[in-house]
């Protein structure tokens, strides 16, 4: 990219150059067997340089389109081995005893009675609680080494895409602060919350008596920058669909008497910033 580059604009000023000399020794000095003499070399450097312009230019134009295409090829290789497999954590607590209750009776509305009694009821409820808890603590180890993971990635090889888009003379600098600030600083951003998390997450499992409530609020925080998550009673209607996030799982719980849905925005934009890639990419061939 940058000896295309190079060599383009080194062509170009002596071919300008050559032109320039051309003109002078043809039509403005007197013209004898020297001056036609250098003018001949001129031209066939002349000839030389323009076939040079040329060549530089396409070549430059194909390598353009290639470093774009590996942004966008890289772009998809972090949603597809980061993001869209990436879980989300359900923080929410057990509901309280009473609400359990409630709720579970609700299921048996029409029903002569409940096949249960308040002492089995609340058996029911202690070992449903006790499951879920340890769900919860089982999904969260899995959910941590998930962002462990993530923050391995190398961001070197991302912003070696950027130093070579910097090559590109025919990008306007609005389209080059655009991808640098849509694409590479958002990234960055990103990636500095997730090393950052994950310093604790990794102490924790290193750890034999590693505080869990701490590191849970940490998971919290970070899945709020990446997952939005949204619960109504059932038959509510959603703010969250497939235009603003990538919807990783819905669902209704009958305890808690709601619907949810979770949708990831992180996957969404890159996908969105590599379709706009796609247009810029190819749009000029």
């Amino acid at each position: 990219m940058r000896l295309s580059k190079n060599i383009f604009w080194i062509s170009l000023a002596i071919t300008i150059v050559c032109l320039i000399v051309s003109i002078i020794l043809e039509f403005i000095i007197k013209s004898n067997d020297l001056t036609e003499y250098i003018n001949g070399i001129i031209q066939n450097i002349l000839a030389g340089t323009i076939v040079l312009v040329l060549t530089s230019l396409a070549e430059y134009h194909y390598a353009k389109q290639d470093v774009l295409e590996e942004l966008i090829f890289e772009l998809k290789r972090i949603n597809d081995n980061y993001l869209y497999n990436l879980k989300f954590w359900d923080y929410r607590d057990y509901p309280t005893k009473d609400k359990y209750k409630i709720n579970y009776k609700k299921l048996y509305t029409g029903k002569e009675e409940i096949p249960f009694s308040e002492k089995e009821l609340d058996k029911t409820y202690n070992e449903s609680l006790d499951k879920y808890t340890k769900k919860q603590a089982e999904d969260f180890n899995i959910i941590i080494k998930q962002y462990i993971d993530i923050s391995k990635y190398d961001m070197d090889i991302f912003w070696l895409k950027y130093r070579k888009i910097g090559f590109l003379s025919d990008f306007n600098n609005k389209e080059r602060n655009k991808i640098y600030d849509d694409i590479f600083c958002y990234w960055q951003n990103i990636m500095k919350e997730i090393k950052d998390a994950s310093f604790h997450f990794n102490e924790y499992l290193n750890s034999k008596h590693g505080n869990y409530n701490v590191n849970k609020d940490i998971l919290i925080k970070l899945q709020n920058k990446i997952f939005c998550f949204e619960e109504n009673e059932f038959r509510g209607e959603f703010t969250i669909n497939d235009q603003n996030s990538d919807i990783c799982s819905w669902g209704e719980d009958n305890i808690r008497g709601t619907c949810y849905i979770v949708g990831n925005k992180i996957s969404k934009y890159l996908r969105d910033c590599t379709n706009d890639l796609i247009k810029l990419t190819y749009s000029k061939i």
